[in-house]
């Protein structure tokens, strides 16, 4: 799925609702709540709620084995794309819950796109019980939405929405998981009060890659005897020192200083002075062409290290 993003350049459309709060119908199938219910006019299959006629639910619904958290999370970690069940996440055997429209399969990017869950109430509670939520890293996703979700014995069974926003952090360094935790705040209904949280998982596309950033972009252009600047920086945060090599093509026509620049991690985005010396030989010749390599083969950075080299042109023009 990742390559598949990549390959039509990170132009994602990730859905993001905004207005009036969907209906069930508009978000299909959705988990059933832990005692295996759902909604009038849904039936719980598999899981999973859908619409038609109740139904009693087979023994797959209502398996009672019971994973912890901890376990889904370490499942996540190790990087695995496959869907992790509703169970894995929550304990069957407490009643009553949060339920979730999905505990995984979000996706945000670095570019701000945003992804939404929706969550409600398993039952009717005996009175208001509000939600806290928390997002983790905070240096990958942003909660957009309101950091508490209030419910009531009439609003129970509104699905609300959790969005989150990809934040880009400006590294090479990969796709990123995250988290959302649902979890009763405060509430005076015995039973809700010890409900157990809700966490669902996803991932923040990384839509970095190692590049150079000159200034100004255009030719290089200096005069026999004379010299001009062009600045140079990456274009992202690297995760170790980078150095970047600079070369002139021909000596005899121009020269670059210094030959060597390094950056690391904490002034990466800070761009520094090349000079480019134009050779007088006080012969009359055409204005002549000349390029500057420019290698990041010596970085540290892996990133960086197994970049091509990038050639800037130039041209030195007669003074005689």
């Amino acid at each position: 799925m990742m390559s598949a993003l990549r390959a039509i350049g990170m132009a994602i459309a990730f859905t993001s609702v905004v207005g009036c709060a969907p209906s069930f119908e508009d978000i299909g199938a959705f988990a059933c709540a832990n005692d295996g219910t759902c909604p009038a006019g849904f039936f719980c299959k598999e899981k999973l709620c859908k619409k038609g006629a109740e139904e009693t639910p087979d023994a797959s619904d209502l398996d009672s084995t019971v994973k912890s958290t901890e376990d889904a999370q370490s499942y996540v970690d190790a990087g695995s794309d496959a869907l992790i069940s509703s169970d894995a996440l929550q304990d069957v055997s407490a009643r009553p819950s949060i339920v979730a429209s999905r505990v995984n399969g979000l996706y945000t990017s670095e570019y701000g796109q945003h992804d939404s869950v929706y969550v409600y109430l398993s039952s009717q509670p005996t009175g208001p019980v509000t939600l806290g939520i928390s997002v983790f890293p905070l240096t990958e996703v942003a909660l957009e939405s309101s950091p508490t979700l209030v419910y009531n014995p009439s609003n129970w069974q509104t699905l609300q929405a959790i969005t989150v926003k990809g934040l880009h952090d400006y590294q090479v360094d990969g796709d990123q998981k995250f988290s959302i935790r649902v979890f009763v705040d405060t509430t005076d209904d015995g039973d809700y009060k010890t409900a157990l949280p809700v966490t669902i998982y996803g991932t923040n596309v990384d839509v970095d890659q190692a590049a150079l950033v000159i200034e100004p972009a255009s030719s290089v252009k200096v005069t026999e005897g004379a010299q001009v600047k062009f600045t140079l920086r990456p274009d992202t945060k690297p995760l170790d020192t980078v150095t970047f090599v600079l070369t002139s093509s021909d000596t005899g026509i121009a020269t670059v200083s210094p030959s060597t620049v390094d950056y690391e991690p904490a002034d990466w985005g800070t761009a520094k002075s090349i000079i480019v010396s134009g050779v007088n030989d006080t012969v009359r010749t055409a204005d002549r062409a000349f390029t500057i390599k420019i290698d990041t083969g010596k970085s540290k950075d892996s990133a960086y290290a197994a970049m091509k080299s990038v050639s800037q042109s130039g041209w030195c023009f007669d003074n005689d």
